[in-house]
């Protein structure tokens, strides 16, 4: 909605009520990455080959790319098509945390390696062709249809990502990692929720037609980004036949959030821990007031010793 003069925002004022509850949500699972303790696992991560090490650390800097874009252009994007204040609210609060996830990826490095293998894990990201081709097509995308730019977001925040988090969540002696990507992965089911909610709003009062004509074009979309995420995923692992597998249950996931599927079975063990992690997000119980100050304490490392 557009006004004729600034206006602030009334949360008790509510359009939608899962704005707040939304704020409230991503609010309570509020995290930083350096509070996570990620040298516990520098002697698993010595304990890796070279090979597994190159093939964990170009996992996370693909992820980190992703999350980079999705803090600088595609949460950014989503704006224009606000329906309420609270929501562009919350659209911010989502640009925050895409930035925590590309920094989270750097914590991981400046624990486990040197500056050294850090930059080249980064610059084989921003070399593979496969991802960088996806990126121009979600550029390209971003400048359409509201509608469509929040379906290529969810895209590019789940279904993408899916074949770096196989070869991440697959290395369970990096436990504090895992857990890093898992607190990553817990805010991008939160807004795929969300944005898929709003999504199925936005669709609902478009004509027959259009309706029919905007789910073809997200399709298309999908289908070639998906065909990038499996080409990237070749080159990454030397068997991508389960990353693939991963990739494509994301999508159908993400179907299902949008209204436009049914729910697909579990693809694999990585499938059924980001279906736990999506149920726990979903049930996320929210803190709204703290009524006894007195019952406070202060935070220390302890609490973040998964």
């Amino acid at each position: 909605m557009d006004y004729l003069y600034y206006k602030a925002i009334n949360w008790d004022e509510q359009e939608d009520q899962v704005d707040q509850a939304t704020w409230l949500k991503l609010t309570n699972n509020f995290w930083l990455d350096t509070r996570v303790p990620i040298t516990d696992d520098q002697p698993s991560w010595h304990a890796l080959t070279a090979q597994q090490q190159a093939q964990v650390g170009h996992a996370l800097a693909g992820r980190a790319l992703l999350s980079a874009f999705q803090s600088e252009l595609g949460a950014p994007s989503l704006r224009a098509g606000r329906r309420t204040q609270q929501e562009e609210a919350v659209l911010n609060l989502i640009t925050f945390m895409e930035s925590v996830h590309t920094k989270a990826v750097t914590t991981i490095f400046r624990r486990l390696t040197d500056e050294e293998t850090t930059a080249a894990y980064y610059a084989w990201a921003d070399g593979q062709a496969p991802l960088q081709a996806a990126l121009i097509d979600l550029t390209k995308g971003i400048e359409g249809d509201d509608l469509m730019r929040r379906g290529l977001f969810l895209i590019a925040d789940t279904v993408l990502c899916a074949g770096f988090d196989w070869a991440v969540l697959t290395q369970p002696a990096l436990a504090q990692t895992n857990q890093m990507l898992k607190n990553i992965l817990t805010g991008n089911l939160i807004f795929r929720d969300y944005l898929a909610y709003k999504f199925r709003q936005g669709i609902a009062e478009l004509p027959f037609a259009k309706q029919e004509a905007l789910v073809a074009q997200l399709t298309k979309g999908a289908q070639s980004l998906i065909k990038l995420a499996h080409q990237q995923n070749e080159v990454l692992l030397e068997d991508a036949g389960a990353a693939n597998d991963l990739v494509d249950f994301q999508w159908r996931m993400l179907l299902v959030a949008l209204g436009l599927g049914e729910q697909p079975a579990e693809s694999g063990p990585v499938a059924h821990q980001i279906d736990q992690l999506a149920n726990q997000a979903q049930e996320t119980v929210v803190v709204e007031t703290i009524k006894d100050a007195d019952a406070t304490e202060f935070m220390s490392d302890d609490d973040y010793d998964f």
